[in-house]
């Protein structure tokens, strides 16, 4: 009887701690998870880069289209050092839309409010109003010279 009770307690520690082992590494794969996610959720664009950038004004029917590698190049470099802020953003309508294609073929439109000379611009996703992403100086004055080329 004895070694019965002694075989019922060695199983059910057993079962405890082999559980709790497996909790742990749960919880480290989740959080390796969520890790990804939130650095992917930090990016303007999170696919490949863009290969077709569509720029119209407000209200216009005509896109700039731009396809150029070096052009495309520039857009990408742009896109990649935008950086998210999140709160609800209190806005007009913006100066211009965009429509990127990327090399998968997939479709993102974005909203450009373009700055002046030395000062920021600001992209916002349509479908996501609480966060944009600001464009530093630097980066506008670039964005002009591509825009208005």
């Amino acid at each position: 009887m004895k070694n019965l009770a002694l075989l019922v307690f060695i199983a059910l520690v057993s079962a405890i701690l082999f559980g709790c082992q497996n909790e742990k590494e749960t919880v480290k794969a989740d959080e390796q998870k969520i890790e990804a996610e939130m650095t992917e959720s930090e990016q303007l664009l999170t696919k490949s880069e863009v290969s077709k950038v569509e720029v119209s004004k407000t209200k216009s029917i005509d896109p700039v289209v731009y396809e150029e590698a070096e052009v495309l190049g520039k857009f990408n470099e742009l896109f990649s050092s935008a950086a998210k802020e999140s709160g609800t953003a209190n806005v007009t309508d913006p100066n211009f839309y965009l429509k990127l294609t990327d090399e998968e073929g997939d479709i993102q439109r974005l909203h450009l409010w373009l700055g002046n000379e030395g000062e920021q611009s600001m992209l916002m996703n349509p479908n996501d109003t609480h966060t944009i992403y600001t464009i530093t100086s630097d980066m506008t004055a670039k964005l002009i010279e591509l825009i208005d080329k």
